[in-house]
């Protein structure tokens, strides 16, 4: 199949991000640490700011990247391609190079226009986990970043993506399909509702998955969305990550394929929207919290 349809043309770069005009992000994080005071949550959750930003690019890398560990995001590694990736997926530097520039934008993003939150492990401080969010209301249904704040965002990274800038070293295939990616994202969100939570990224370091801390992370969104009018949560994933989403109480509303017409590359992926409403979700019907991810009360205010 063709990737460059008439519709996919119009998608410029990547503005599925579907930010609102403003750059909201000290409110938004002044409002997520309000927020984090009024509820129940791990002793590790915290509020990030921009100068943990290399901190959370370098977690949410990890994460997407995987290693001998973990597969990665299937997105992410359908995108890039064979052609740019090595078994593990982080002894690739051109597809560490690659995944790095997304993730920097992802972060940048978050923190300007909404906020981010992460897990740091007792005794050391390291950053383990990272979310990046944005509240109700910044984001409406299938309304792209305004051109002038994605071109404001493009200038300072100093340029854009890297399948997109050097196709030479990344190929032909790997920008189209990078360009459908844009474009099926941007079509998948327009499946939430109105005014919500949209969880741009949830990323655990591959080394420590075993501790609860995308849970931990989910629990106090959940938490942050009851006081917040009750909003609805909703992000994207693939379908390999789509049972782990469900257990939390999300429903699949809408699935795009991803299709891939490159003889060389890899077969098609199923890409879900997904929506929990936590204020119809009983607290204890979700996943328990692993024993090391201790509760401590809210804060009163």
């Amino acid at each position: 199949r063709n990737l460059c349809t008439k519709s996919q043309a119009n998608c410029k770069g990547h503005q599925h991000l579907e930010w609102a005009a403003g750059r909201m992000g000290a409110s938004q994080s002044s409002h997520a640490r309000l927020l984090l005071q009024k509820i129940e949550k791990d002793k590790n959750i915290c509020v990030l700011e921009e100068k943990d930003l290399e901190e959370i690019v370098d977690v949410t890398l990890a994460s997407f990247v995987g290693n001998a560990r973990s597969p990665g995001e299937a997105t992410f590694r359908w995108m890039f391609g064979p052609e740019n990736r090595a078994d593990p997926s982080d002894s690739c530097e051109r597809f560490v190079k690659g995944m790095r520039w997304y993730m920097t934008w992802v972060t940048k993003a978050s923190l300007w226009y909404g906020s981010c939150i992460g897990w740091r492990e007792d005794g050391t401080g390291k950053l383990l986990g990272a979310a990046c969010l944005f509240h109700p209301g910044v984001i409406s249904n299938g309304q792209t970043l305004s051109w002038w704040r994605w071109t404001q965002l493009v200038a300072n990274m100093r340029s854009g993506p890297l399948e997109h800038t050097d196709v030479k070293t990344y190929g032909e295939w790997s920008k189209k399909r990078s360009a459908l990616m844009g474009c099926t994202m941007s079509s998948l969100h327009k499946a939430a509702p109105g005014r919500h939570w949209y969880v741009y990224s949830l990323a655990a370091h591959p080394d420590h998955s075993s501790k609860g801390i995308g849970g931990a992370m989910l629990r106090s969104i959940f938490d942050m969305a009851r006081l917040e009018e009750g909003c609805p949560v909703y992000l994207e994933c693939a379908n390999e990550k789509k049972g782990y989403y469900e257990k939390w109480g999300f429903k699949a509303v809408k699935m795009e394929m991803l299709t891939n017409s490159d003889p060389k590359g890899e077969g098609d992926i199923e890409c879900w929207a997904m929506i929990a409403t936590p204020s119809k979700i009983d607290p204890k019907q979700q996943p328990k919290a692993k024993p090391e991810a201790i509760l401590y009360p809210a804060v009163s205010t």
